[in-house]
């Protein structure tokens, strides 16, 4: 299934017509020829049942079409016990189906050949390995299996997709996916009676919670900012869909995810522009602010009061305490230093026992970390949450060196993404539970890691768009 061939000759050897040298002897057959008709493009059968199967898979998983009705969108403790407890046979067949996906793509005669010798491939391989390790001291070894199950599912499936599916493709699929959801989740709304933006205290939740609405309406601006940044066309469209999307998010009001999107959208800016316009951005933007600090001084305007109110979406309750997770961090954190290095097991911490008994401890239903890197610590320890972190950042690393010889919009995109969870992890779980955002995510890594450089397709795709 993977190559031998080392991916630093590989993003060497490939030029944009991939037609290259051999690699340790071997001929092209890594590389699909320009003119292969099996080759996935945008629009494909291949590219529509990637988006049809994990959109609908996550659709299923994820969503209720009456969440917006449920009050403050949160559930009792009662609630999350049972749903730890017992499985799910719907998510059962939605991950069975994804796994079946990636089984298929990477079958099919077509694509790129996958390495998994380079240094970034090991470094995932090895967070797996940690992951499937933690069955040997997890505190809830039943949980913890069905949760690598899932893992095992989603990480053939991310496989497939990186090998039929380009950066640029992947990135429309987030482009698409996530238009759907949104859409949903306002007909949804609309049709309930609950779509009231105009309303104190309203967020759009749409058929999620509404911090989970808010990381598809960032995913979504993120993919159509990257893409209009070098479409020949429908660059009006593009740019439409991202200012929709942004205005979902603070609709949402979800602080995490505004403050995510906000620094993965300067990160891309950034990345794209060239030197001199960085630096007029940054005198211009310094500028900005301190010209509207000196003018709401001289007019009486409490400055700090009405900056902190637009920081917070207009959300002031529990600001001290960051809505009750500082209390639940200090607990958390005795938790771990019961288990500092190994941690409890792969997703097998909350269990029903310790979600009835923190619960009960903080006065609210709680089910997660909400920060990404506690429930790491909490799941596979210190040298499990070390090992992905390092992961994330030699991903960073090689993803910016593939932008800077392509300047493909994919990967102006993976970067962005990479930002985006690293920001959101603060504050939120999500990108380490099995959701839709954590899955793109990890397509995006999986794609750095066991897949060649694409540049040839990417600049056949752009003048084709």
């Amino acid at each position: 299934m993977f190559s031998a061939c080392n991916s630093s000759q590989m993003d060497n050897q490939l030029t944009e017509k991939w037609t290259s040298p051999q690699c340790s002897g071997k001929s092209d057959a890594m590389i699909q020829p320009t003119d292969n008709p099996k080759e996935t493009t945008i629009g494909s059968p291949i590219f529509w049942l990637a988006i049809a199967v994990v959109g609908l898979g996550f659709f299923l998983t994820e969503q209720n079409l009456n969440r917006s009705l449920q009050e403050e969108f949160t559930f009792s403790a009662e609630t999350l016990e049972q749903a730890v407890a017992g499985g799910n046979s719907l998510r059962r067949m939605a991950f069975s189906a994804i796994a079946m996906l990636g089984v298929l793509f990477l079958l099919r005669n077509a694509g790129p050949r996958l390495s998994a010798r380079d240094p970034l491939a090991l470094l995932v391989l090895a967070v797996l390995a940690i992951c499937l390790a933690s069955l040997l001291w997890s505190s809830d070894p039943a949980l913890t299996v069905r949760r690598l199950v899932v893992l095992g599912f989603c990480f053939l499936g991310a496989l497939g997709i990186a090998r039929q599916l380009s950066a640029r493709q992947l990135c429309a699929a987030v482009l698409i996916v996530p238009t759907a959801y949104v859409a949903i989740g306002i007909l949804a709304e609309l049709k309930l009676g609950t779509f009231r933006p105009w309303a104190a205290g309203y967020r759009f939740s749409g058929t999620v919670h509404p911090n989970t609405q808010a990381g598809y309406c960032g995913l979504l601006c993120l993919a159509a900012v990257a893409m209009a940044g070098d479409a020949k066309r429908g660059k009006a469209l593009l740019l439409t869909l991202a200012v929709a999307a942004f205005a979902c998010v603070l609709l949402t009001r979800s602080r995490t995810g505004f403050a995510a999107l906000i620094t993965a959208l300067c990160v891309l800016g950034w990345l794209k522009a060239p030197t001199r316009a960085r630096v007029l951005a940054t005198v211009g933007t310094a500028w900005a602010f301190c010209t509207l600090v000196l003018v709401g001084g001289l007019m009486g305007v409490e400055m700090e009061q009405k900056l902190g109110g637009a920081v917070l979406l207009g959300r002031q309750e529990q600001v001290a305490s960051l809505s009750g997770r500082i209390p639940l961090w200090v607990e958390l954190i005795e938790y771990a230093g019961e288990r500092p290095l190994l941690g409890y097991g792969f997703q097998s911490f909350w269990s029903a026992e310790r979600i009835a008994d923190i619960s009960a401890n903080q006065q609210w239903a709680v089910h997660l970390a909400h920060s990404a890197y506690i429930e790491t610590v909490l799941n596979i320890g210190l040298v499990g949450a070390a090992a992905l972190l390092v992961t994330v950042l030699v991903g960073l690393g090689r993803v910016a060196r593939r932008f800077a010889r392509s300047k493909a919009a994919g990967y102006a995109f993976l970067f962005a993404l990479l930002v985006y969870g690293m920001v959101d992890g603060a504050l939120s779980s999500g990108l380490v539970q099995t959701t839709f955002a954590s899955f793109v995510v990890g397509c995006g890594i999986v794609h750095l890691a066991f897949r060649p450089q694409d540049q040839g397709r990417q600049q056949r795709e752009l003048a084709a768009s």
